[in-house]
């Protein structure tokens, strides 16, 4: 947790962060999305004005994100779909660092929750279940 001198600060620097969440997308949306969750963690409650304009931004960018990931999307070049996976992951991570850290508030934002969860993409993206432990051969 941040020392009590570094609130001041701390919260000063939210408007700008949250603004900045406010108007990029991109690689930038998921830097600001990250810095906006870590403040959350460390300022809690004191958070709660900007997290209301902040996680609907979150939870507006990541449908947008994660269908440019899907498998029935059309492929993308290798940078471009970099930057699409950076925002994607930040901004689920920033969605559930901020939902743990202020879970009295995730009510109004279930739904979206849910459907942003249950995106073909992050099922895709996540790795093949194995039927065999790790170093053992499939028979």
């Amino acid at each position: 947790a941040p020392l009590p001198a570094n609130k001041p600060l701390l919260m000063a620097a939210a408007p700008t962060v949250v603004g900045c969440l406010e108007r990029e997308g991109g690689v930038v949306g998921a830097a600001a999305a990250t810095c906006v969750a870590t403040l959350v963690v460390h300022l809690g409650v004191a958070m709660l004005p900007h997290v209301n304009k902040a996680l609907p931004r979150i939870l507006a960018l990541l449908p947008p994100a994660l269908d440019a990931l899907a498998p029935s999307a059309p492929p993308l070049e290798d940078a471009a779909r970099d930057d699409a996976l950076v925002l994607a992951s930040s901004l689920v991570s920033a969605a559930s660092r901020i939902t743990a850290a202020l879970p009295s508030l995730v009510s109004p934002y279930i739904p979206a929750l849910a459907a942003a969860l249950t995106h073909p993409a992050l099922t895709s993206l996540a790795p093949p279940a194995r039927d065999t432990a790790p170093g053992e051969e499939a028979l």
